[in-house]
Protein backbone atom coordinates (compact mmCIF):
# COMPACT_ATOMS: atom_id res chain seq x y z
CA UNK A 1 0.00 0.00 0.00
CA UNK A 2 1.37 3.73 -0.95
CA UNK A 3 0.81 5.74 1.92
CA UNK A 4 1.43 9.83 1.75
CA UNK A 5 1.89 11.14 4.84
CA UNK A 6 1.03 15.29 6.13
CA UNK A 7 2.89 16.42 9.38
CA UNK A 8 5.38 18.55 10.80
CA UNK A 9 6.48 15.46 12.00
CA UNK A 10 6.17 13.38 9.52
CA UNK A 11 9.74 11.84 10.26
CA UNK A 12 8.37 10.05 13.08
CA UNK A 13 5.67 7.63 11.43
CA UNK A 14 7.97 7.72 7.92
CA UNK A 15 10.93 5.82 9.04
CA UNK A 16 8.58 2.85 10.66
CA UNK A 17 6.25 2.62 7.21
CA UNK A 18 8.85 -0.51 5.85
CA UNK A 19 8.94 -2.82 8.73
CA UNK A 20 4.66 -2.92 8.11
CA UNK A 21 4.76 -3.55 3.73
CA UNK A 22 3.94 0.00 3.38
CA UNK A 23 5.72 2.60 0.77
CA UNK A 24 6.16 6.15 1.04
CA UNK A 25 4.89 8.17 -1.70
CA UNK A 26 3.51 11.96 -1.28
CA UNK A 27 2.67 11.99 -5.51
CA UNK A 28 0.09 8.98 -5.52
CA UNK A 29 -1.26 7.63 -2.48
CA UNK A 30 -3.31 4.78 -1.91
CA UNK A 31 -4.09 6.68 1.65
CA UNK A 32 -2.96 9.99 3.62
CA UNK A 33 -1.75 9.31 7.03
CA UNK A 34 -2.52 12.92 8.88
CA UNK A 35 -0.48 13.62 12.27
CA UNK A 36 -1.18 17.22 13.80
CA UNK A 37 -4.30 18.96 14.45
CA UNK A 38 -7.30 19.83 12.81
CA UNK A 39 -5.69 22.34 10.60
CA UNK A 40 -3.66 19.58 9.01
CA UNK A 41 -6.45 17.59 8.46
CA UNK A 42 -7.48 19.68 6.77
CA UNK A 43 -4.53 20.46 4.83
CA UNK A 44 -4.40 17.07 3.93
CA UNK A 45 -8.34 16.93 2.19
CA UNK A 46 -6.96 20.21 0.26
CA UNK A 47 -3.85 18.75 -0.78
CA UNK A 48 -5.32 15.04 -1.23
CA UNK A 49 -9.42 15.59 -1.78
CA UNK A 50 -10.89 12.36 -1.68
CA UNK A 51 -8.24 9.51 -0.62
CA UNK A 52 -8.84 8.20 2.46
CA UNK A 53 -7.07 9.44 4.89
CA UNK A 54 -6.19 8.06 9.16
CA UNK A 55 -6.64 10.81 11.16
CA UNK A 56 -4.39 10.79 14.84
CA UNK A 57 -4.90 14.08 16.33
CA UNK A 58 -1.75 15.52 17.98
CA UNK A 59 -0.81 17.87 20.63
CA UNK A 60 0.36 20.82 19.69
CA UNK A 61 3.65 20.97 22.04
CA UNK A 62 4.19 17.64 22.24
CA UNK A 63 7.90 17.27 23.96
CA UNK A 64 8.00 13.51 23.86
CA UNK A 65 6.94 12.94 20.66
CA UNK A 66 9.48 9.93 20.10
CA UNK A 67 7.54 8.02 22.77
CA UNK A 68 4.53 7.29 21.00
CA UNK A 69 3.51 3.94 19.83
CA UNK A 70 2.23 4.41 16.04
CA UNK A 71 1.99 -0.23 15.69
CA UNK A 72 -0.83 -1.03 16.62
CA UNK A 73 -2.26 1.86 13.46
CA UNK A 74 0.15 0.49 10.81
CA UNK A 75 -0.48 -3.07 11.78
CA UNK A 76 -4.57 -2.36 11.27
CA UNK A 77 -3.38 -0.13 8.56
CA UNK A 78 -1.21 -2.74 6.11
CA UNK A 79 -4.05 -5.67 7.17
CA UNK A 80 -7.11 -3.28 5.65
CA UNK A 81 -8.82 -3.65 9.17
CA UNK A 82 -10.72 -0.50 8.68
CA UNK A 83 -13.93 0.55 7.40
CA UNK A 84 -14.42 3.62 5.58
CA UNK A 85 -17.01 6.81 6.00
CA UNK A 86 -17.77 8.86 3.97
CA UNK A 87 -18.69 12.88 4.85
CA UNK A 88 -20.19 15.36 3.21
CA UNK A 89 -17.93 18.19 1.26
CA UNK A 90 -19.73 22.00 0.22
CA UNK A 91 -18.74 24.24 -2.68
CA UNK A 92 -18.84 27.96 -3.13
CA UNK A 93 -19.48 29.17 -6.67
CA UNK A 94 -18.29 32.50 -7.77
CA UNK A 95 -18.72 33.49 -11.67
CA UNK A 96 -16.43 31.22 -12.71
CA UNK A 97 -14.15 30.50 -9.11
CA UNK A 98 -15.05 27.62 -7.02
CA UNK A 99 -13.95 26.97 -3.68
CA UNK A 100 -14.45 23.49 -1.86
CA UNK A 101 -14.69 22.85 1.63
CA UNK A 102 -14.69 20.30 4.29
CA UNK A 103 -15.87 21.86 7.56
CA UNK A 104 -17.23 25.43 5.95
CA UNK A 105 -17.66 27.90 3.62
CA UNK A 106 -17.21 31.31 5.25
CA UNK A 107 -18.26 34.45 3.53
CA UNK A 108 -16.99 37.35 5.72
CA UNK A 109 -16.91 41.10 5.74
CA UNK A 110 -13.62 42.67 4.79
CA UNK A 111 -12.82 45.39 7.85
CA UNK A 112 -13.27 47.65 8.91
CA UNK A 113 -17.47 47.99 7.36
CA UNK A 114 -19.68 45.26 7.91
CA UNK A 115 -20.83 43.69 5.23
CA UNK A 116 -24.79 43.98 3.56
CA UNK A 117 -26.05 40.98 2.38
CA UNK A 118 -29.26 38.81 1.18
CA UNK A 119 -29.42 35.25 1.45
CA UNK A 120 -32.00 32.77 -0.58
CA UNK A 121 -32.60 29.48 0.15
CA UNK A 122 -33.24 27.16 -2.78
CA UNK A 123 -34.71 30.16 -4.62
CA UNK A 124 -36.75 32.06 -1.59
CA UNK A 125 -35.24 35.04 -0.02
CA UNK A 126 -34.77 35.29 3.56
CA UNK A 127 -36.95 37.95 5.10
CA UNK A 128 -35.12 41.04 5.36
CA UNK A 129 -31.13 42.15 4.32
CA UNK A 130 -28.41 41.29 6.59
CA UNK A 131 -26.08 43.57 8.26
CA UNK A 132 -23.31 41.69 10.22
CA UNK A 133 -19.33 40.12 9.84
CA UNK A 134 -20.78 37.35 7.24
CA UNK A 135 -22.19 33.46 6.84
CA UNK A 136 -20.92 30.48 7.61
CA UNK A 137 -22.40 27.39 5.74
CA UNK A 138 -21.10 23.68 7.82
CA UNK A 139 -21.01 20.33 7.07
CA UNK A 140 -22.16 18.27 9.75
CA UNK A 141 -17.77 17.43 10.12
CA UNK A 142 -17.26 20.47 10.70
CA UNK A 143 -20.01 21.75 12.70
CA UNK A 144 -18.05 21.33 15.87
CA UNK A 145 -15.91 23.99 14.65
CA UNK A 146 -16.54 27.61 13.38
CA UNK A 147 -20.25 27.03 13.04
CA UNK A 148 -20.28 25.76 17.22
CA UNK A 149 -18.51 28.74 17.52
CA UNK A 150 -21.27 30.96 16.33
CA UNK A 151 -24.43 28.93 17.51
CA UNK A 152 -23.29 26.77 20.58
CA UNK A 153 -25.04 24.08 18.35
CA UNK A 154 -23.27 21.29 16.41
CA UNK A 155 -25.83 18.65 14.31
CA UNK A 156 -25.25 15.09 12.15
CA UNK A 157 -26.89 16.03 8.94
CA UNK A 158 -27.39 18.37 6.70
CA UNK A 159 -25.99 21.85 5.88
CA UNK A 160 -25.62 24.05 8.59
CA UNK A 161 -26.50 28.05 7.75
CA UNK A 162 -25.44 30.59 10.40
CA UNK A 163 -25.28 34.58 10.15
CA UNK A 164 -22.10 35.76 11.92
CA UNK A 165 -22.76 38.58 14.45
CA UNK A 166 -25.64 40.28 12.63
CA UNK A 167 -27.13 43.71 13.65
CA UNK A 168 -30.38 41.74 14.14
CA UNK A 169 -30.38 37.97 15.23
CA UNK A 170 -31.64 35.52 13.31
CA UNK A 171 -31.73 31.81 13.89
CA UNK A 172 -28.97 29.58 12.84
CA UNK A 173 -30.53 26.76 10.41
CA UNK A 174 -30.20 23.31 9.47
CA UNK A 175 -30.88 22.27 6.04
CA UNK A 176 -31.47 19.18 3.91
CA UNK A 177 -27.96 18.32 2.48
CA UNK A 178 -29.33 19.41 -1.06
CA UNK A 179 -30.20 22.47 -0.35
CA UNK A 180 -28.63 25.90 -2.03
CA UNK A 181 -27.64 28.95 -1.07
CA UNK A 182 -27.23 31.77 -2.13
CA UNK A 183 -25.88 34.77 -1.03
CA UNK A 184 -25.78 38.08 -2.50
CA UNK A 185 -23.70 40.59 -1.76
CA UNK A 186 -25.57 44.38 -1.35
CA UNK A 187 -23.05 46.85 0.05
CA UNK A 188 -19.41 46.59 0.93
CA UNK A 189 -16.40 44.62 -0.16
CA UNK A 190 -16.07 41.12 1.14
CA UNK A 191 -13.73 37.69 1.28
CA UNK A 192 -15.02 34.20 0.48
CA UNK A 193 -12.73 31.34 2.44
CA UNK A 194 -12.83 27.51 2.41
CA UNK A 195 -11.72 25.67 5.84
CA UNK A 196 -7.65 26.86 5.96
CA UNK A 197 -7.43 27.53 2.52
CA UNK A 198 -5.07 29.93 1.60
CA UNK A 199 -6.71 30.43 -1.25
CA UNK A 200 -9.45 33.12 -1.04
CA UNK A 201 -12.05 34.65 -3.47
CA UNK A 202 -12.56 38.80 -3.13
CA UNK A 203 -16.43 39.18 -3.20
CA UNK A 204 -17.76 43.09 -4.08
CA UNK A 205 -21.58 44.25 -4.34
CA UNK A 206 -23.67 42.62 -6.74
CA UNK A 207 -21.69 39.18 -6.29
CA UNK A 208 -23.41 36.24 -5.81
CA UNK A 209 -21.92 33.23 -3.80
CA UNK A 210 -23.73 29.66 -4.77
CA UNK A 211 -22.86 27.35 -1.65
CA UNK A 212 -24.09 23.70 -1.95
CA UNK A 213 -23.08 19.43 -1.82
CA UNK A 214 -20.25 18.93 -3.37
CA UNK A 215 -19.92 15.62 -5.64
CA UNK A 216 -16.45 15.23 -3.77
CA UNK A 217 -16.64 13.06 -0.58
CA UNK A 218 -14.16 13.16 2.04
CA UNK A 219 -13.03 9.65 3.21
CA UNK A 220 -11.69 8.68 6.36
CA UNK A 221 -10.76 5.62 7.93
CA UNK A 222 -11.88 3.84 11.07
CA UNK A 223 -9.80 1.00 12.52
CA UNK A 224 -11.18 -1.96 13.80
CA UNK A 225 -11.16 -1.90 17.32
CA UNK A 226 -11.52 1.92 16.84
CA UNK A 227 -15.39 4.01 17.12
CA UNK A 228 -14.20 7.33 16.31
CA UNK A 229 -12.76 8.86 13.13
CA UNK A 230 -10.13 10.39 15.43
CA UNK A 231 -7.25 8.80 17.16
CA UNK A 232 -5.65 11.19 19.99
CA UNK A 233 -2.06 11.26 20.67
Amino acid sequence: MKVAIVSYKKELIENLLPKYGLKLDNKEPEVVIAFGGDGTFLFAEQKYPCIPKVFIKHKTGCTECYLHDFSDILTKLSRGQYEVSEELKLEAIIGKKKLIALNEISVHYNPPRALRFAVHINGSKMDGTSIGDGAVVSTPYGSTGYFYSITRKSFPKGIGLALNNPVEYTKPMVLDENAIIQIDIIRENGIVAADCNKKLINVKPGSEVIIKSSIQKAKILILKGMSKKITKY
